[in-house]
């Protein structure tokens, strides 16, 4: 119950604070990552390190891709192990979006959602990137 609570209430948040323009997105990340990359410029472009204070307010260029780098450390009393996330969305222009961190049992989950102003948040696709080399870029 306390999570959906939290979802709802970052959900009405969301729309309390307007986006500064038109043509920008607006995507919140909740979840217990280590660290968050976002970037537009290609798999291998450069991406942002964005501090945790930020991740709930992240404004990117609508209609364009966007890349993601989560990563997070999974602690249990038997295992720890670093649970990564290479992903790329198309967010829309005046629209805002939740990435969901979360983990079942031992493995780690990256969940894409449009917020609906006023109704529950739709699922969205979130592509996940293979891994390649950059160093050639």
């Amino acid at each position: 119950m306390k999570k959906a609570f939290t979802f709802l209430a970052l959900t009405v948040a969301f729309f309390a604070t307007p986006a500064h323009a038109s043509d920008k997105s607006r995507i919140a990340v909740i979840g217990d990552l280590d660290t968050l990359y976002v970037g537009q410029a290609g798999y291998c472009g450069e991406r942002t390190l964005v501090e945790r204070k930020s991740w709930q307010s992240i404004f990117v260029d609508g209609g364009e891709r966007t890349w993601l780098r989560m990563n997070a450390k999974l602690r249990t009393p038997t295992l720890w192990y670093d649970c990564m996330g290479e992903y790329s969305f198309v967010p829309q222009r005046e629209n805002a979006y939740i990435v969901r961190y979360s983990i079942a049992g031992e493995k780690c989950h990256f969940d894409l959602f449009r917020v609906v102003p006023g109704g529950d948040p739709v699922p969205e696709a979130l592509t996940p990137e293979q891994s390649r080399s950059c160093l050639t870029k």
